[in-house]
């Protein structure tokens, strides 16, 4: 008897050190956690009970005050036993899937169930009329029925948890690992139990088993080393994604820059004049800007929330514009590659649509730039047709290639953020794609090509057709300037160059220029009464920036403040609702649109309009 005290205090003390190292560790407490110390407190209390029963049955006579207390004891902690196998199992099994204690149990009912069933069971044999467990002259901790039937439960117990963990294993490997070994040692205490019945080892199981928890799953040291593993993994993860967002920008950037300083040259080189080659290459030139110009804004939008790019940003577009803004990609894309790019659209598609065009184009330029990169010769071609469901059309993209196609293993990873895939676009490519309330997929054979088939549905705004824009195309250029000599028109914006640029456009319309590099300039004129009627106003500025200005501006009694246009290099999605949100009358951005500056011109001075 005096061993098992020996190892029923030794455990105790250990058990008690556990439970306070716990507390002192652990901050926030999740509900495995919080089951954890539960089981601690249960398996301190067994070992109590058993410091108890070892003390009743040694010191108290006579014989049958020992039984009576041994039974009311022994009964009592065997039970406790039981409950605690059932809590360590559902512990480790699914102690991390509830919020609290209450939803744990109600959630985890089923996998209860059996071990409840079991507990009574055990309950109600060792309460039986007829139930012994040891003679009146020797006191052994196995082969009477109640520690039978308790070691049988909890194996019972074990091998169940051991069954669900094995399902288990691909969420949470440490927990298969955990009860492996639980499962040994409790082998390994039964047969040391049976060889020496007379000494108590089942606190010590106890104390074992709290430990193996501890050290392969509660430990906040291995949640911390956990923690810096995957946040390391994020890390590289992300390096690695930059090195690829570097490596494609300066195809973005690039490209179209050798297309604009490359024609540059030539027409500055042309020695005989030839109207359609100018026009030809300088219409190059706007689309490779352009492209530069998405480039940059897409470098912009990096800076936007996760949550931002899931908010879907409707608004008018042109179809014809973005179609020909991919078909330049393409061409500057592919480069000095045999491969040639074609682009089919149906004359049926509206003119006009609403929708989200930063998406649109994130997403055709993931496939397009993929298609570029991995097609060495032969074609890549997008075709473009339509459906129309009421008040939307449903615009359908199909984008073939003739590269290196995608493995079949690859396939099933294709729109995931994989290292097996091209990385993130495609992901991204799919979830854009869904919150525009479209479907995208692909069908691809390896060594042949791939075929991307991308479903965005939009809503019709008029009823003009894309036909009358392809028509229109050649004659585009052309603006008809209307007469503002009327008409004074203040510049103000701090880059020289840029005063230049808008003076140079604004003078077709004949106007009365007067441009100043300052807000706090302006600001003098309008309070010295000079008459303006429409003032474009640079946002960044030193000292009085062009918000400031405008405001002061617009709070100004007494004096005739002039339209005022907010000139500014910002040109990230929601820009302009910003700009006129803050009181300023409209918005354009640089490089300035000749189009969009002869609506703005023709908004206030046109008659006709």
């Amino acid at each position: 008897m005096i061993y098992s005290l020996v190892f029923t205090i030794y455990s105790l003390i250990f058990m008690t050190m556990l439970f306070i190292t716990l507390l002192m560790k652990v901050k926030k407490k999740k509900v495995r956690t919080k089951l954890y110390i539960l089981l601690i407190i249960a398996s301190m209390a067994c070992g109590i009970m058993e410091i108890k029963a070892i003390y009743t049955l040694c010191y108290i006579t006579p014989i049958k005050e020992k039984l009576a207390v041994n039974w009311e004891f022994k009964n009592i902690f065997m039970f406790q036993y039981i409950f605690m196998f059932v809590l360590y199992s559902i512990t480790v099994l699914k102690g991390t899937v509830a919020k609290n204690l209450r939803q744990f149990f109600f959630k985890n009912l089923k996998i209860l169930l059996p071990y409840i069933a079991l507990c009574i069971f055990c309950a109600i044999y060792m309460w039986a009329p007829n139930f012994k467990y040891f003679g009146p002259t020797e006191i052994k901790y196995i082969g009477s029925g109640s520690t039978g039937i308790l070691f049988g439960a909890a194996l019972i117990a074990i091998f169940i948890a051991l069954i669900i963990a094995y399902k288990q294993r691909k969420e949470n490997k440490k927990i298969l690992n955990c009860f492996i070994l639980i499962f040994i040692a409790f082998l390994l205490i039964l047969i040391v139990q049976i060889l020496i019945p007379k000494v108590s080892f089942i606190p010590f199981l106890l104390m074992f088993i709290l430990y193996i928890i501890y050290h392969n799953i509660e430990n906040p040291d291995i949640e911390l080393l956990e923690e810096v593993t995957v946040l390391k993994g994020k890390i590289d993860k992300s390096s690695s994604a930059k090195t690829d967002f570097l490596f494609n920008l300066s195809y973005d950037l690039v490209n179209p820059m050798n297309v604009i300083v490359s024609l540059s040259e030539s027409l500055s080189n042309l020695e005989i004049y030839d109207k359609n080659i100018i026009n030809r290459d300088l219409k190059s030139i706007k689309y490779a800007g352009n492209t530069l110009l998405d480039s940059i804004d897409n470098i912009l939008d990096l800076s936007e929330s996760d949550e931002q790019d899931n908010k879907i940003n409707n608004k008018e577009y042109s179809v014809y514009e973005l179609l020909k803004r991919m078909e330049t990609v393409a061409i500057t894309r592919i480069g000095a590659k045999q491969v040639t790019f074609d682009l089919i659209v149906s004359d049926n598609i509206s003119s006009k649509l609403s929708g989200d065009i930063t998406k649109i184009q994130k997403v055709l330029l993931n496939i397009i730039n993929n298609a570029a990169k991995y097609t060495e010769i032969g074609k890549i071609k997008m075709e473009v047709t339509c459906t129309n469901e009421k008040d939307n059309q449903v615009l359908h993209f199909k984008i073939s290639d003739t590269g290196n196609g995608i493995k079949d293993e690859i396939k099933p990873f294709i729109f995931t953020d994989s290292q097996e895939t091209s990385g993130v676009g495609l992901a991204l490519s799919k979830k854009y794609v869904e919150a525009m309330q479209g479907t995208i997929n692909f069908e691809s054979v390896y060594g042949a090509g791939t075929t991307f088939y991308v479903h965005i549905p939009q809503k019709i705004v008029g009823t003009k057709l894309i036909s009358e824009d392809k028509q229109a195309d050649v004659s585009k250029g052309n603006i008809e300037f209307i007469d503002c000599s009327q008409y004074k028109v203040l510049i103000v914006d701090d880059d020289i160059l840029d005063i230049k640029v808008t003076k140079k456009l604004l003078e077709k319309y004949k106007f009365q220029i007067t441009t100043l590099t300052s807000s706090s300039e302006c600001i003098d004129r309008i309070k010295a009464d000079e008459k303006y009627d429409i003032l474009f106003l640079d946002h960044k500025m030193p000292e009085i920036d062009g918000m400031q200005a405008m405001k002061i501006l617009k709070g100004l009694e007494g004096y005739q403040i002039p339209k005022i246009v907010s000139l500014t290099a910002n040109a990230v999605t929601g820009a302009r609702e910003y700009y006129l949100n803050e009181g300023f009358d409209d918005y354009i951005s640089k490089p300035i649109d000749t189009h969009e500056l002869d609506k703005i011109i023709k908004k206030y001075f046109d008659e006709k309009a």
